[in-house]
């Protein structure tokens, strides 16, 4: 016989089943989980067979049944747990897990208030348990229905069952299949009675007066049985409520059916059966398994017309679908359960089923169509005066204000939210809605008053001993300090939060602590230790067998590896998580795998490969409508177009990832797109344009009160003005940078704004300004224990000393780099740093230490496959072998680097191999060959609209036609590079333009030419404060009076750059002019003053180790006493 269920208007009998299933049900899940953490599925069977003989006591003193025994030993294949019901698993924690000894009286007495441990949760379960089994009815009024419901859905959601499936337990309609469930799994709670109930089961399909005697003489087998089952009227209520009703006929058969307005009671019974199972799928990640049963479910609710049954089925198999990022699927299976919800008026059901919509176009990037569902859900929550819903609905849509940087709609529903909760005390709710305000100030770049929020959040959660939420407030302050820079105290917060989760034995919890303490290792360049903790997290989420998590760890590790320049590790780990979610449809981590596998390409300058992976990013992106990703692909594939030069298809994919995320009203997606469309252009020499998309972006940052981002948009609109030589300028951008990042106490971004404003000063020739930003940006970086900041301001500090002639100090700080960069396994940090050691010794003429370093860097970026550090390693080593007069080896080198560079179809690499061949053919005086060259590269320029590069070109082959005494050709080159310069607004390839123009007047005796040309260099050296040039203009203008036999005038220009390269510490321009000055009183006869320059000279070479110079001081001071 199938029971009945109780009818509409028995309440109290309905309450008493829900609280049934709730323990039944969600206890056996609850425990479940806890007896897995402590003896996980994988090895289960070993533990039993090691627990068998204490096991068997427990048989022999029936406390296990004979059935109880066969799931723990089956006789084909291993136990599984799943198996396990929750008599079972009391048992089993009671005396194999080691928590109490089984005779402690602890878990005979409920725990006191006070105790919130997992053991004492776990006896409440057990005590709540009994009491409601030994209770002698099976009516509850509500006041006694709430008392029950608080302590055990308070004692499970301890336990860590999910808050939404115990709610579930309270509102989601009751079947038959779910009361008859419940009545066996309940009073069949020990020993024989379990094997009894079984056989009892076979016999409800019987007529009732069969079922009435079975109990009965059930009832006769063993004294005593009311302390097992309760009194006599509980089972009396029992065989009443299987009683016919006039709604039952027994068909002829002898079967008694059901007939509830044509409905079959077995089919509904076997549909709710399905829909728990596909439950159970979903939760194993087996979405085909759930989709399946829950198709057959819904079958079955169609052929009973159940409307309620049927939106149960589609939210569930529209969910099932979501999770594999089949979104137009889950859309379709969520409206057809609305339109059953409607046709009920069922507001509830419809609020549900438009929040399911909602998340769905968030998920697809498709922010106002997810808005328009949640205010719906919002209008129907309203209506029925549901706080809970409205609450929810508002948090939603503050998301999704919140994916489009929205961020102060996102905060003023977060708010209506936290009022809602407040209204209701939720402390729940109130913690959620806090923990969204903070992480919006997150965004923002507000992150103090983010910790505030999560702070509250934490009180809460601690209030309310949530364990879980305080693990989650842990997690958000960390990384809040962890954008900060603040990493040790990022750490320690989330190894607060493991702590937590290991107290609960959260397993998912541990994993994510794990990858978040490894991400701040990572910060630091702690690459190792970063790495040992993605792979404790990548065990944990072995353990239970997460896919999921997996995928994230593995793709972590591969970062990790990435950052260490070791490609091939990274993508071996990339294609393991893209494994795991192919493994799972996981459509989206498909997508981002896809990506990561690109980058790794990106880096080594496997354009095409990098390039193929993005496309198929961006074909699973279209696949699932996914706005969002399909921006991200496109914004990647125009990086592999803008590293290859070509710069018209990167704007291409730029535009087209812009007109995405206006599509979604994405304010961050279009700040970034501007940004990289911005960059192109910059590369281009379009200054102007590039500044004009860096202004967009800043004003779609201020919008959203991002200050992160306006940060970020000031570093570049600084950048486009030190392009220019407009210098201060620059600064005052990267000041106000420095001023957001100070804001907000992100130690990262202002070590990055020193290191800006400390290039500037450098390019100026305010070494020692330069070197103090560089300096402040170490501090910084020591600060947050930033290993790879720590090096590269160290490679910025050397340069200045560099650039001063200061090689042994610069190698200095180059060498602590590099050992920074040993440090942290970085083959890509120590191959520049080799490159600079290597370009010191070259300064010194040392070109065979030079050539080693260089050789070092080239065997790192071989190791790494890295394309480009391989062509840039043999232009270096060209260049060395050029200096050295051997130009065949030289051109050897510029040629490999150029197949590198066309290997990888990087049109930028190739134009500067060209220009470095075309000029040791200069060298050699084969001119047709240097201009051949040197026009290749001209129109490997010309095709990537390099202005900027154009001008380099034009400049050598006006050098080349100067060198052939053909100074009218030379002279246009000269201009038409000018025109370039101007047209890019760049005031320093200007300044180089006439100077070299101003040479071929010189070299024509035409002098008031020259100096005009270099005078108007000069004026636009100092127009950039760059000392350098002035120096420089100041002694071509110089020896252009010295030529015109004007000594006093020649004597006051080269005393004016000595004074200027003395204020830059530039001991290389100080020995240049005291040779200048010297030899312009050697002409005059002042020989003792034309020696004392020559013999200053050769100190200041002899200080940096410039063989070159001291050998052509010791020649002047030579002719000074030849003459006397």
């Amino acid at each position: 016989m199938a029971c009945s269920v109780p009818d509409s208007t028995d309440i109290e009998r309905e309450r008493h089943l829900r609280l049934a299933q709730l323990l039944v049900e969600g206890g056996t899940t609850a425990l479940r989980r806890f007896f897995d953490n402590i003896h996980p599925p994988a090895t289960l069977a070993t533990v039993l067979t090691t627990k068998q003989r204490q096991l068997q006591q427990l048989l022999n003193k029936g406390i296990l049944s004979s059935t109880q025994w066969s799931k723990l030993y089956p006789a084909s294949g291993n136990p599984e747990s799943r198996d396990f019901d929750i008599t079972l698993l009391s048992v089993l924690l009671r005396n194999i897990c080691r928590i109490l000894t089984p005779t402690d009286p602890f878990w005979s007495t409920y725990p006191p208030d006070a105790d919130i441990s997992d053991e004492a949760n776990l006896v409440r379960i057990r005590m709540l348990r009994n009491d409601f089994v030994h209770s002698t009815t099976i009516r509850l009024n509500e006041s006694q229905f709430e008392i029950y419901w608080e302590k055990i859905s308070s004692a499970l959601g301890a336990l860590g069952l999910d808050k939404f499936k115990i709610d579930d337990y309270k509102m989601c309609p009751i079947g038959t299949k779910d009361y008859t469930s419940v009545i066996q799994q309940w009073v069949a709670s020990d020993g024989k009675i379990l094997e009894k109930l079984h056989d009892m089961a076979s016999t409800a399909a019987r007529h009732h007066e069969e079922v009435k005697a079975g109990i009965e003489e059930f009832l006769k087998l063993k004294p005593g049985i009311e302390e097992v089952l309760g009194l006599r009227g509980r089972l009396e209520e029992l065989i009443d409520l299987l009683e016919p009703r006039s709604q039952h006929s027994l068909p002829s058969n002898g079967q008694v059916r059901e007939t509830h307005n044509g409905e079959s009671g077995d089919e509904r019974d076997q549909a709710e059966e399905l829909m728990g199972r596909g439950r159970k799928y979903y939760d194993m990640d087996n979405y085909e398994e759930a989709i399946g049963h829950s198709k057959e479910a819904l079958r079955l609710y169609q052929k009973t017309s159940d409307d309620q049954g049927q939106g149960k089925a589609h939210l569930l198999i529209g969910t099932t679908h979501d999770q594999q990022g089949k979104y137009e699927e889950a859309i379709g299976h969520y409206k057809e359960a609305l339109r059953l919800y409607q046709k009920t008026s069922d507001d509830q059901g419809q609020g549900k089923a438009h929040l399911l919509i909602g998340n769905t176009h968030d998920q697809q990037g498709k922010y106002e169509e997810a808005i328009g569902h949640y205010k719906e859900a919002l209008r129907l929550y309203q209506k029925t005066s549901d706080d809970q819903g409205q609450g929810k609905a508002h948090l939603l849509i503050g998301n999704t204000h919140d994916q489009q940087g929205k961020y102060e709609e996102a905060i003023g529903h977060y708010k209506e939210a936290l009022r809602l909760y407040q209204k209701t005390s939720d402390d729940q709710g109130q913690g959620k809605a806090n923990l969204l305000i903070g992480k919006t100030h997150y965004q923002q770049g507000k992150y103090e008053e983010a910790i505030g929020h999560y702070k509250e959040a934490l009180r809460l959660y601690q209030k309310t001993s949530d364990d879980q939420g305080q693990g989650k407030a842990h997690l958000l302050i960390g990384n809040t300090h962890d954008q900060q820079g603040k990493y040790e105290e990022a750490r320690g917060h989330y190894k607060e939060a493991l702590r937590l989760y290991q107290k609960t034995s959260d397993d998912q919890g541990q994993g994510k602590a794990h990858l978040l303490i490894g991400n701040t290792h990572d910060q630091q360049g702690k690459y190792e230790e970063a790495i040992g903790h993605y792979k404790e997290a990548l065990r944990l989420y072995q353990k239970t067998s997460d896919d999921q998590g997996q995928g994230e760890a593995h793709l972590l590790i591969g970062k990790t590896h990435y950052q260490q320049g070791k490609y091939e590790e990274a993508r071996g780990h990339y294609k393991e998580a893209l494994r795991l979610y192919q493994k799972t449809s996981d459509d989206q981590g498909q997508g981002k795998a896809h990506l990561l596998i690109g980058n790794t390409h990106n880096q080594q300058g496997k354009y095409e490969e990098a390039r193929g992976h993005y496309k198929e990013a961006l074909r699973l992106y279209q696949k699932t409508s996914d706005d969002q990703g399909q921006g991200e692909a496109h914004l990647l594939i125009g990086n592999t177009h803008y590293q290859q030069g070509k710069y018209e298809e990167a704007i291409g994919h730029y535009k087209e990832a812009l007109r995405l995320y206006q599509k979604t009203s994405d304010d961050q997606g279009q700040g970034k797109a501007h940004l990289l469309i911005g960059n192109t252009h910059y590369q281009q020499g379009k200054y102007e344009e590039a500044r004009g998309h860096y202004k967009e972006a800043l004003r779609l940052y201020q919008k959203t009160s991002d200050d992160q981002g306006q940060g970020k948009a000031h570093l570049l609109i600084g950048n486009t003005h030190y392009q220019q030589g407009k210098y201060e300028e620059a600064i005052g951008h990267y000041k106000e940078a420095l001023r957001l990042y100070q804001k907000t106490s992100d130690d990262q971004g202002q070590g990055k704004a020193h290191l800006l404003i400390g290039n500037t000063h450098y390019q100026q020739g305010k070494y020692e300004e330069a070197r103090g930003h560089y300096k402040e940006a170490l501090r910084l970086y020591q600060k947050t224990s930033d290993d790879q900041g720590q090096g590269k301001a160290h490679l910025l500090i050397g340069n200045t000393h560099y650039q001063q002639g200061k090689y042994e100090e610069a190698i200095g700080h180059y060498k602590e780099a590099l050992r920074l960069y040993q440090k942290t396994s970085d083959d890509q940090g120590q191959g520049e740093a080799h490159l600079l050691i290597g370009n010191t010794h070259y300064q010194q003429g040392k070109y065979e230490e030079a050539i080693g370093h260089y050789k070092e860097a080239l065997r790192l970026y071989q190791k790494t496959s890295d394309d480009q550090g391989q062509g840039k390693a043999h232009l270096l080593i060209g260049n060395t072998h050029n200096q050295q007069g051997k130009y065949e080896e030289a051109i050897g080198h510029y040629k490999e680097a150029l197949r590198l560079y066309q290997k990888t179809s990087d049109d930028q690499g190739q134009g500067k191999a060209h220009l470095l061949i075309g000029n040791t053919h200069y060298q050699q005086g084969k001119y047709e060959e240097a201009i051949g060259h040197s026009k290749e590269a001209l129109r490997l320029y010309q095709k990537t609209s390099d202005d900027q590069g154009q001008g380099e070109a034009h400049l050598l082959i006006g050098k080349t036609h100067y060198q052939q005494g053909k100074y009218e050709e030379a002279i246009g080159h000269y201009k038409e590079a000018l025109r370039l310069y101007q047209k890019t607004s760049d005031d320093q390839g200007q300044g180089k333009a006439h100077l070299l123009i101003g040479d071929i007047h010189y070299q024509q005796g035409k002098y008031e030419e020259a100096i005009g040309h270099y005078k108007e260099a000069l004026r636009l050296y100092q127009k950039t404060s760059d000392d350098q040039g002035q120096g420089e203009a100041h002694l071509l203008i110089g020896k252009t009076h010295y030529h015109q036999g004007k000594y006093e005038e020649a004597i006051g220009h080269y005393k004016e750059a000595l004074r200027l390269y003395q204020k830059t510490s530039d001991d290389q321009g100080q020995g240049k002019a005291h040779l200048l000055i010297g030899e312009t009183h050697y002409q005059q006869g002042k020989y003792e003053e034309a020696r004392g320059h020559s013999k200053e000279a050769l100190r200041l070479y002899q200080k940096t180790s410039d063989d070159q110079g001291q050998g052509k001081a010791h020649l002047h001071i030579g002719n000074t006493h030849n003459l006397q």
